[in-house]
């Protein structure tokens, strides 16, 4: 084997364990999300203390056109929660909308205009939440040049290189036990996940009002085996940076 032939193995084995070393540059990392979808009251109420008594910070995802109203959260208290706080505040359309029964100027409307009011509160949106997890394919093109992180609403596993248009949730259910989003946490360290989301909608409301609530209780104790645990939560804004 020639010299010259020696060095070119030599340089091809440096090469492919650079990439290798990149590509794995996450490897047993995994962050977990904590996300708040549509401004309910509760959320303020309930939530928000309970993370600060844990130092984390959430992403809220906002109907910016139902601010104010009855149960949800005013423009002030979403401020608080970005200003004072250190939460994240995305988009989720203007009014919830079903993005699939809009026409492509109606989606237009409806995801370019909560994006302004965001941005004109200073809130600085980068993430979108798909409002009922649907959107055809035809309002991406909208939703990407507004936002840099849309989330969906199905839960799979998220290992680096993530998908940035594409990422997921597990949404919390109403007869949920702190277990089961304990397991889910436990289920990504061990498939080697990068990224766990788990979201949230109401707080305290009971299982007849919402089938997606969730008692303060099991919160503060996922919450507290999180710390205990020592394991990484930010915002979503946050852990894509973190990811990159």
């Amino acid at each position: 084997m020639s010299f010259r032939y020696q060095i070119l193995l030599i340089i091809i084995a440096a090469t492919l364990s650079g990439c290798n070393i990149a590509s794995n540059h996450h490897q047993g990392k995994v962050i977990v999300c904590l996300t708040f979808d549509d401004q309910d009251s509760s959320v303020y109420q309930v939530a928000v203390p309970i993370m600060e008594e844990f130092g984390y910070h959430g992403t809220l995802f906002v109907n910016s056109g139902n601010l104010g109203d009855a149960g949800k959260m005013s423009s002030g208290q979403v401020d608080e929660l970005y200003r004072d706080l250190g939460w994240e505040i995305g988009g989720h359309s203007l009014n919830h909308d079903l993005l699939p029964s809009l026409s492509l100027a109606e989606a237009q409307a409806s995801i370019i205009t909560d994006w302004q009011n965001l941005k004109a509160m200073g809130w600085n949106p980068q993430s979108f939440a798909l409002p009922f997890g649907y959107c055809p394919q035809a309002f991406y093109p909208t939703l990407n040049r507004h936002y840099k992180y849309l989330r969906g609403s199905s839960d799979f596993p998220m290992i680096c290189p993530l998908n940035y248009q594409g990422l997921g949730y597990l949404p919390w259910q109403s007869d949920w036990e702190a277990a089961t989003a304990k397991d889910r946490v436990l289920r990504g360290v061990s498939r080697g996940e990068n990224l766990v989301i788990i979201g949230f909608h109401t707080f305290d409301l009971g299982a007849k009002y919402s089938t997606i609530d969730c008692d303060s209780g099991e919160f503060r104790s996922f919450l507290q085996w999180l710390k205990s645990h020592d394991i990484t939560v930010l915002t979503l804004r946050e852990a894509m940076v973190e990811l990159q």
